[in-house]
């Protein structure tokens, strides 16, 4: 059991790092853009937000996508290893029945 905990801590360590690379790696396209914009001589500030937004709102929706990915998939990771835990437990307790009584319980379940 302890090695699925580590295998879950590194992929978890990994999706964060990858995740904070991402976000960084946007943010300064954009910061790039913008320097790009105004060396281009584009002094009207509607030209630069009107481009901006559009990369800042696609950006968004691609990290908070990331994200969302992210933390579900964390989420699911979680419940399934309570799950096996859950059963292991019931295993566990089942086996310290009589067999007839044991499947007497499992049989009443189903």
């Amino acid at each position: 059991m302890a090695a699925a905990t580590d295998g879950s801590s590194n992929l978890e360590n990994a999706r964060i790092k990858y995740a904070f690379w991402l976000a960084v790696t946007g943010f300064g396209l954009t910061a790039l853009l913008v320097v790009f914009l105004v060396y281009k001589g584009w002094q009207s500030a509607q030209d630069i937000v009107a481009v901006i937004g559009l990369f800042t709102s696609v950006l968004g929706t691609l990290v908070g996508a990331f994200f969302g990915l992210q933390i579900g998939a964390a989420g699911r990771d979680k419940d399934q290893q309570e799950r096996k835990d859950a059963q292991a437990n019931l295993n566990r307790a089942l086996s310290y029945l009589e067999p007839d009584k044991a499947r007497e319980i499992i049989n009443e379940n189903k």
